[in-house]
C-alpha cells in the first residue's frame, strides 16, 4: 500500500473513531441509555463508515445531507411500520430487494441506500413505538449532523481528483510511447516515461476504490482504469526487434495516441473534443494483413525471422487493444454510456436503463436481491418470534453474511468467510467484556473497535466482519 493510501485511511479511521465516540457520549447525554442512542450511532456508521463520500466541497456536503435524509426517511417508515409484524416484514424485504438492485449503479444512490435499510432495521428491530418517533429522529439526526460535519470538513476525501491527474499524465505518457512505437524511434526514453507516469499512478492508487461494494460509479471506475494501467505498463515493454525496427506502423500509433490522449483530455473536461478518433480495431486489422502478406511474399524469411516480425508489432498491438478499451471506460467515466456493445456487453446507454436491466430472473442483481430479501425478512421474522434481546444483532450479522455473498463466484466462500469471522468477533468483543470493564474503559474499546473496523473495511471478508461484529457488540453495550 502506498504512502497516501496510508495516510488517507488512518485520518479517515482517526475521524470515525473519534465521531463516533463523540456521538455516543452526546446520545447518552441526550437520551441516555437505550435503543434511542443506538439511532445517533448508527447514523455515523451509515454516513462515515458506508458512504464517505468522495468530492469537492460542494459535492461533499449535498452527498452527506442526501444520505442523511434518506436513512431519516428510514427511520420514520421504520418506527410506523414496527407495531406491525406483516408491515415490518414486507417493509425488510421490499427494502433488502430495491438495496441489491441498486448496487449495479454504484453510485451516490447505492452508498446513501443503505441508510434507508439500517433506519429501518434499527426501528423494527428495537422495536420502536410510533410514540418513541420525536426522540427516534432527534437522535438520527443529532448522529447525521456531526458526522456529516465531520465528512464534509474533517480529513475530506478528495482522492478522486488526484486520482485523475495521475492518470491523465499516465495516458500522456502512453501516447507518447504509442507514437515512439509507431515511428520507431525514441522507444527506450517514452518506454522510461511511461514506467515513471505508472509509479505516480501507484502511488494514487490505493485511496480510491477501498469498498468494492459501495464506491461510486465514478472511484470504481477510476480505480479499475488504474489497475488496468499498471497491468499494461508490466506487459508494454519493447522489446530488441521493436527498438531496432525503422517503423512499425506510424498510423496505428498515431491514433492510439490520439485516443489515449482524448482520455487524459476527457478526464478534465467531459466535452472535450472528439477530433481524430479513429477505429482501432480496423487500423489494428490493416497492420496485422499487412504484416502477413510481407511474410508471404517473402520466401527467403527463416521461420525466425517470421516471428520476429510479429513480435516486433506486439507491444504497439497490445497497447492499442488497451487504448480502446481504456477509452470505452472513459466514455463510461464521463457518462457517455454505461457499458459498450463494441467491447461484448448490452449497450445501455444510462442508468435508468442499467437498473431496468437488472430486472431479470438471469440477472446477478435480481437474484442477490432476492436472496437479501428472504434472509433479512427471516431474521426479523424469527427474531421477533423468540423475543430475542438485542434482536438488531441478529439483522446485523445475516446483512453482514449476505453482503459478502453478493459475488456468484464468491457467495460461498464469502458466505463461511463472514460466517467465521461473526464468531471470531463475537468472541474478541465477549472476552473484553468478560473482565467486566468500566464504562470508560468499554467506550474506549468501543472507539479502538470502530478504527480498526475502518481498516478492515477493504479486506477479506472475515477480517471485515469480525471487526464490525466485535464493535456491535461492544458500541450496544456501551450505549
Amino acid at each position: 500500500m502506498s504512502a497516501n493510501a496510508l495516510t488517507h485511511r488512518v485520518k479517515s479511521g482517526l475521524r470515525f473513531a473519534v465521531c463516533l465516540l463523540g456521538v455516543d457520549l452526546l446520545a447518552l447525554w441526550c437520551f441516555g441509555s437505550g435503543s434511542a442512542s443506538l439511532f445517533a450511532a448508527y447514523a455515523v456508521v451509515s454516513l462515515l463508515y458506508f458512504c464517505d463520500f468522495d468530492g469537492n466541497l460542494s459535492e461533499r456536503a449535498i452527498s452527506f445531507s442526501a444520505a442523511a435524509g434518506v436513512g431519516l426517511l428510514g427511520v420514520v417508515v421504520g418506527v410506523l411500520a414496527a407495531p406491525s409484524m406483516v408491515v415490518s416484514l414486507l417493509l425488510v424485504g421490499l427494502v433488502a430487494l430495491l438495496l441489491a438492485l441498486t448496487r449495479a449503479l454504484l453510485g451516490n444512490v447505492a452508498q446513501g441506500a443503505i441508510g434507508l435499510q439500517l433506519g429501518i432495521l434499527l426501528a423494527v428491530m428495537t422495536p420502536a413505538t410510533p410514540g418513541r418517533l420525536g426522540t427516534c429522529v432527534a437522535a438520527w439526526c443529532l448522529g447525521a449532523a456531526v458526522a456529516a460535519l465531520a465528512g464534509t470538513f474533517v480529513f475530506p476525501r478528495h482522492n478522486a481528483r488526484r486520482a485523475s491527474m495521475a492518470l491523465a499524465d499516465w495516458f500522456t505518457a502512453a501516447a507518447a510511447y504509442a507514437e515512439a512505437l509507431g515511428a520507431g524511434a525514441g522507444v527506450t526514453s517514452a518506454h522510461e516515461g511511461l514506467v515513471t507516469a505508472a509509479l505516480r499512478l501507484d502511488a494514487a492508487m490505493g485511496a480510491v476504490g477501498n469498498r468494492p461494494t459501495w464506491d461510486t460509479r465514478r472511484t470504481r471506475l477510476l480505480a479499475e482504469m488504474m489497475s488496468e494501467a499498471m497491468a499494461a505498463t508490466s506487459t508494454l515493454a519493447p522489446d530488441a526487434s521493436s527498438r531496432e525496427r525503422p517503423a512499425l506502423d506510424a498510423e496505428l500509433g498515431a491514433a492510439t495516441a490520439t485516443s489515449l490522449r482524448w482520455c487524459a483530455a476527457a478526464l478534465e473536461d467531459p466535452s472535450a473534443s472528439r477530433d481524430g478518433l479513429v477505429s482501432l480495431v480496423e487500423l489494428r486489422s490493416r497492420d496485422l494483413a499487412a504484416t502477413v502478406k510481407g511474410l508471404e511474399g517473402d520466401s527467403s524469411a527463416s521461420a525466425a525471422d517470421r516471428i520476429a516480425a510479429v513480435e516486433a508489432h506486439h507491444a504497439l498491438r497490445a497497447l492499442s487493444v488497451e487504448a480502446l478499451a481504456l477509452r470505452h471506460r472513459t466514455e463510461h467515466l464521463i457518462g457517455d454510456k454505461v457499458l459498450s456493445d463494441e467491447l461484448g456487453f448490452p449497450a445501455v446507454r444510462s442508468e435508468p436503463e442499467l437498473l431496468i436491466a437488472t430486472v431479470s430472473l438471469r440477472s446477478l442483481w435480481l437474484r442477490h436481491g432476492i436472496q437479501a430479501a428472504v434472509g433479512m425478512t427471516s431474521a426479523v421474522l424469527i427474531a421477533r418470534l423468540m423475543g430475542v434481546d438485542h434482536a438488531f444483532w441478529v439483522a446485523m450479522t445475516t446483512l453482514g453474511l449476505l453482503n459478502a455473498s453478493y459475488s456468484p463466484s464468491t457467495s460461498r466462500r464469502g458466505a463461511l468467510l463472514a460466517g467465521g469471522g461473526t464468531v471470531i468477533g463475537a468472541g474478541v468483543g465477549g472476552v473484553l467484556l468478560a473482565f467486566h470493564p468500566s464504562l470508560a474503559l468499554i467506550g474506549l474499546f468501543t472507539a479502538l473497535a470502530a478504527y480498526v473496523m475502518l481498516q478492515m473495511a477493504s479486506l477479506a471478508s472475515m477480517g471485515a466482519q469480525a471487526a464490525f461484529t466485535s464493535f456491535a457488540l461492544l458500541n450496544t453495550t456501551f450505549l
